[in-house]
């Protein structure tokens, strides 16, 4: 027994010593795991599909920290909305960085900025021009969940309104001065170093080649499904089905009664054209407010449904 007992220490140490790498094996897969997203130029559906699908890791214990690089110019409405609300909401760590030098997050990309639980700027980027539609309703609506979200992060609600009342940019240093933005540093390696992230493993998710391929068909469903294009085609129905009756009724009728009813139906045309001019006015960063409500009921930063009377101004 007693020549057996080194062997039996030293089987319990090599276990001990397997079992601490393992632990600490599980401890770096997890808990030092950074998931990496980058949304640049737009904010679309696919983003917000990959926001979801990221928030969802970080929040089922798969990574402690999601990291997001913005560098935005432009984006849809509801897409922005929901992202603010999934980021505000997630149980991790939410990190915006606005970098590289040179970027920026305007329209859409200062909302959702505004809702992260940390955001940093590189040096020589920008913030702001959040006024990103001309609908005075949503923008009142944009306006008092940004106000919301810099509150509950501990930022300049004013400045914050005043990016998306009064159209303004805001420099990093600017940004920093008036507390829109937790950090300022000089590039992404000192954004790590400045998060403890600098040994981390960051992994990137992006949209998958299945999303990608079907990308053509969702826009498509998308068009077709939106109520001002169905309302557009069906204009163009009733356009043709009256143009086919003046034709039959031209055939018994004198020139100048025909040519009346010929005026009475393009003077129908033109007024229901101009009753949908949100989208030849708003150009490509305005979607129809409707779908806010209609599809996706937003509730505030706290959790509670809003009533679909307090949103009825949000209808088209």
């Amino acid at each position: 027994m007693e020549n057996r007992a080194p062997l039996v220490l030293t089987c319990a140490l090599l276990s001990l010593t397997l079992f601490g790498g393992w632990l600490l094996q599980c401890k770096a897969a997890k808990g030092d795991r950074v998931i990496l997203v980058k949304i640049s130029n737009s904010i679309d559906y696919w983003t917000a599909d990959l926001i979801e699908e990221a928030i969802r890791d970080v929040d089922s214990g798969k990574a402690d920290t999601l990291l997001i690089t913005l560098d935005i110019s432009d984006g849809y409405l509801y897409p922005s909305i929901r992202i603010a609300k999934l980021l505000s909401s997630c149980k991790g760590r939410v990190v915006g960085y606005i970098g590289p030098e040179g970027a920026a997050a305007f329209s859409y990309g200062a909302y959702i900025a505004i809702a992260m639980h940390t955001l940093a700027m590189n040096e020589g980027a920008l913030i702001g021009r959040g006024r990103a539609t001309k609908d005075a309703q949503a923008l009142g609506y944009l306006l008092e969940t940004a106000r919301d979200y810099a509150k509950s992060k501990g930022r300049n609600a004013l400045a914050a309104e005043r990016m998306i009342t009064e159209n303004l940019e805001y420099s990093a240093d600017e940004a920093y001065d008036k507390n829109l933005c937790e950090l300022k540093v000089k590039d992404f390696s000192a954004l790590l170093a400045a998060l403890g992230l600098s040994d981390s493993s960051i992994v990137e998710k992006r949209k998958t080649d299945s999303s990608l391929d079907s990308e053509n068909g969702y826009r498509l469903l998308r068009l077709v499904a939106e109520p001002t294009t169905v309302k557009y085609l069906f204009c163009l129905l009733a356009a043709l089905v009256l143009f086919r009756l003046a034709f039959a009724f031209s055939r018994r009728h004198s020139k100048s009664k025909t040519d009346m009813i010929h005026q009475t139906m393009l003077d129908l045309v033109k007024m229901e054209m101009q009753d949908l001019s949100i989208l030849s006015n708003y150009g490509r960063s305005e979607f129809p407010a409707a779908y806010v409500t209609r599809l996706h009921t937003p509730t505030d930063i706290r959790g509670r449904a809003k009533s679909q009377k307090s949103l009825g101004h949000l209808e088209c």
